[in-house]
């Protein structure tokens, strides 16, 4: 073999690694996990954090520099994220927030300075029931549940609404049918399986995770719609 050969052998070899970890690196970047909203926090005592809402997860990072990624925990007010025993805990409903570690609010009276910004799941939860009451042609007095949401919307299925939060209970599969629980003792309204607004935001991570989509803005979201108002032949 010649020394010109030899030099053109490792060129190749050189050329071959950086390619297929630039591939590999690629195709990662596409696997992360979808953002489906971020918000920024202020909170008391000149503190603040961010926050990355995932499919049934939340990303935050604080002020301190410290990072932690959170599973979607049952709630019955609010949105409520935390870690393997709840030693991190991030409550956020409406536009305010806090965390708690160990039982105690390390970061409190957090507000959100992205209020005005609507998240996907807000554009999503309100163009579901817009289309919705189009497409059924009527206005349901109660809300949507998931029958109401199924008969709007040919392309969900049961699978979709599994663990999504209702106004009081959540929905589950339990083998291939969907069963509503209740979460709030005795019934308090008819309006008992009317799907929440945390509940969309559930529903839409379902959705996008069966479909395998990537949704980061309101034209996804308006995409995803008009697909699942498809009726199926």
């Amino acid at each position: 073999m010649t020394k010109k050969t030899t030099i053109f052998l490792v060129v190749l070899i050189v050329i071959g690694t950086i390619l297929f970890f630039n591939r590999a690196g690629i195709e990662s970047s596409l696997k992360v996990a979808p953002v489906f909203s971020e918000s920024s926090y202020v909170c008391s005592g000149d503190t603040w954090l961010d926050a990355q809402f995932g499919d049934r997860q939340v990303t935050i990072n604080l002020s301190d520099g410290r990072g932690f990624t959170l599973e979607q925990k049952m709630s019955a007010s609010g949105s409520k994220y935390g870690n393997e025993g709840n030693a991190v805990v991030f409550w956020t409903k409406d536009n305010e927030a806090f965390v708690e570690e160990g039982g105690t609010q390390t970061y409190t009276r957090c507000i959100s300075t992205s209020a005005e910004e609507p998240s996907l799941t807000d554009y999503f939860s309100e163009e579901m029931w817009r289309r919705g009451v189009a497409n059924l042609g009527a206005m349901p007095i109660e809300g949507f549940d998931a029958e109401l949401l199924k008969g709007a919307f040919p392309v969900l299925i049961d699978a979709d609404f599994e663990g999504v939060l209702s106004m009081e209970g959540v929905y589950r599969l339990s083998g291939e049918k969907l069963e509503f629980s209740r979460t709030e003792g005795e019934a308090i309204s008819t309006a008992e399986r009317t799907i929440s607004k945390e509940g969309m935001g559930i529903l839409l991570a379902n959705i996008s995770k069966r479909l395998e989509l990537s949704l980061r803005d309101t034209k996804g979201v308006d995409a995803l719609i008009m697909l699942l108002s498809v009726k199926q032949q």
